[in-house]
């Protein structure tokens, strides 16, 4: 949902977001603070800017799907897209590894 268009992140108490979440949202910050990034307003007339925030709740899907395939890259995810579960046998486990039957 977040690169398909949910740029905005009603989170409510933001202090309770950790872990991958938090470092998703703290890159999404990390992003805006490059003055590039602003191509079609200022940082300084956006209201949801705080540059002295650890992170930021509202992005484009563009650059929250550039995060998300850095951090997967990063540390290796082997995404599978296009590919479906057989509902009728499941998958099978090779150790720790799901692979199709």
């Amino acid at each position: 949902m977040t690169t398909q268009g949910l740029g905005w992140t009603g989170s409510g108490r933001k202090a309770v977001i950790g872990g991958v979440a938090r470092e998703f949202y703290q890159r999404v910050k990390e992003y805006y603070d490059e003055e590039e990034a602003w191509t079609q307003e200022s940082a300084a007339s956006f209201e949801r800017y705080d540059p002295a925030a650890d992170a930021m709740w509202v992005f484009t899907p563009h650059v929250a799907e550039n995060i998300l395939e850095a951090m997967l890259a990063e540390e290796r995810v082997e995404v599978h897209r296009d590919q479906w579960l057989n509902r009728e046998d499941g998958v099978e486990m090779a150790g720790t590894q799901m692979v199709a039957r």
